[in-house]
């Protein structure tokens, strides 16, 4: 997203959130970062009446970036920070974890997975997760949008996405490309962490009903 930004001319963001490989990639190339959470016309009003301050650093750690907003991760003592997923995953599996951002949970899957892929349509969390996993042989890395990726159809054991589906403008597509990549049985797994519960990352969706 900010490379494209940048090669619009722009050298000004206003952005709700930005991980530490985004936010090092921006300033070396002069983009001036400015974080607000909000309505885009609220955001616009502050910037013009000088309300907003320039970043002074990234929101979050080095873990999940675009569609994954993990920091520094808290877990219930005595319960490990990816122990709520074992249920979930065996030995061997083929999984895809669709919307990755950095790759903190690519970090879990890798130990289980005979084939991991690790997809995020962002190119600068995509280049983390090639630094941080490029050298493991079961680890595919695609910077594709999750409802069009080359993933084979019939595949995948077990699709994931972690406070992403809600950010999917077309829910619908991104359904039928999960069913798509399943093998029959293939199980998808949806999280979206609440500001209110006590363990995944600190940085959250708001409560919501329904």
């Amino acid at each position: 997203m900010l490379r494209s930004v940048l090669e619009r001319g722009v050298d000004t963001v206003i952005l709700s959130e930005i991980g530490p490989p985004g936010y090092r990639w921006a300033v070396e190339r002069g983009v001036r970062i400015y974080i607000f959470e909000g309505r885009v016309e609220d955001a616009i009003r502050a910037f013009i009446d000088g309300k907003l301050t320039e970043a002074q650093g990234p929101t979050h750690g080095e873990h999940h970036g675009h569609h994954g907003h993990h920091g520094h991760h808290r877990h219930i003592e005595g319960l490990g920070e990816y122990d709520f997923l074992k249920p979930y995953v065996s030995s061997g599996m083929v999984i895809a974890d669709l919307g990755c951002g950095e790759g903190y949970y690519c970090n879990f899957f890798k130990d289980y997975a005979s084939r991991l892929y690790c997809v995020d349509v962002d190119e600068i969390a995509i280049e983390e997760v090639r630094r941080r996993f490029g050298g493991y042989s079961n680890v595919t890395i695609l910077n594709e949008d999750a409802t069009n990726t080359s993933i084979p159809s019939g595949s995948v054991d077990l699709a994931f996405m972690s406070n992403v589906f809600h950010d999917i403008e077309d829910k619908e597509a991104a359904a039928k490309e999960v069913n798509r990549i399943l093998k029959p049985g293939g199980r998808l797994l949806i999280i979206e962490f609440r500001k209110d519960v006590v363990f995944g990352p600190p940085f959250k969706l708001s409560p919501r009903g329904g």
